[in-house]
């Protein structure tokens, strides 16, 4: 049994389903019933349910009644054959009022969603394979999902460990104590309880990432945002100009203003002339501010070619895109916010 994408530290159903669909027909698998897996059965159920609900509310549907005919009427057919509920689930999909629908969409889940803390306890419970990277995890839920207000996590946490019985021993215990650590934070003097647990960039900090210029009038920006920057990033990864191991974390990164560790570069696999171009796209379009310290400089700071070697500054900024290069690049950029 394999546990998937521990870096991927969004609540994201598609990684969710997956993880919880494998446990759920391994568990189906083993000889022993186990109460782990009767316990596993129930929340498959639930799973199923929510994941419906998500997939129609904020998914794409594959496969259309009027568009497709016939053959909508063929997966209809195999869907209404799967009578056993661990076929529904091997399936994957499912038939909505004319239109089939994937569950292991790639939806990123809001908070404001009602379900989201039934999500975030099922995707906090996949680090029981490895809480050495839960830290990560916890930190970026704080920016992501609580704008850095760490008492309503703290709040927000306790409620989950109370809530749901599922989680492992492993992980509950490193949640406690993760608890523990938030409380024993100074309260910040502006901010009426509000602790702050991140240092802020001083003026005279050269940059080492990309600064968006809508962040500098509105701090929420990327997490009003979020989805829109993902469509962006699986799109990069689609149309091969990242590597497709790239972590949405990383790419967020270089958006952020701070450090970019050398082992979390970008790892562009399309061609140096598409790089300018996307670059290029982002300045004039004002989606990004001029660093003093060199646009191309910061590039090279930020990304690494296809065979994982710097780029050249000077080299990269006298490149010269095609006409048809730019408008691919604008196509593939034109949700970026």
């Amino acid at each position: 049994m394999q546990i998937n994408h521990l870096d991927n530290y969004n609540i994201e159903l598609s990684n969710i389903w997956n993880h919880e669909k494998e446990i759920f027909i391994w568990g189906l698998q083993q000889k022993e019933k186990t109460k782990y897996i009767i316990d596993q059965k129930d929340n498959i159920f639930d799973l199923y349910n929510k994941a419906i609900s998500l997939c129609v509310y904020y998914g794409k549907s594959h496969l259309t009644k009027v568009k497709s005919g016939d053959i909508y009427l063929e997966f209809q057919k195999i869907c209404k054959e799967k009578k056993l509920f661990r076929d529904r689930i091997e399936l994957g999909w499912f038939d909505f009022k004319g239109a089939l629908y994937y569950l292991p969409q790639t939806i990123i889940i809001p908070r404001e969603d009602e379900d989201f803390h039934f999500f975030f306890a099922l995707k906090v419970d996949q680090y029981d394979a490895d809480v050495f990277k839960m830290d990560r995890f916890i930190r970026y839920q704080l920016e992501i999902n609580f704008n850095w207000n760490t008492i309503d996590l703290m709040v927000f946490l306790e409620n989950l460990i109370v809530q749901y019985d599922f989680i492992s021993k492993r992980v509950r215990k490193k949640l406690k104590s993760l608890i523990t650590d938030i409380k024993k934070l100074p309260k910040s003097s502006s901010d009426e309880g509000e602790l702050i647990i991140r240092t802020p960039k001083t003026k005279n900090t050269p940059s080492s990432s990309y600064v968006l210029i809508a962040s500098k009038t509105d701090s929420n920006h990327f997490l009003k945002n979020n989805q829109k920057f993902v469509d962006i990033f699986e799109n990069l990864k689609e149309k091969n100009y990242i590597h497709q191991n790239t972590r949405y974390i990383d790419f967020k990164g270089i958006f952020s203003g701070e450090i970019v560790l050398p082992e979390n570069r970008i790892h562009w696999i399309g061609k140096s002339i598409d790089l300018k171009a996307f670059i290029d796209y982002l300045c004039k379009n004002n989606k990004i501010e001029k660093p003093n310290s060199g646009i191309w400089k910061l590039t090279c700071q930020c990304f690494i070619d296809k065979n994982k070697k710097e780029f050249h500054p000077r080299r990269l900024g006298n490149s010269n895109p095609f006409e048809y290069t730019k408008h691919k690049i604008k196509k593939t950029l034109s949700r970026f916010p």
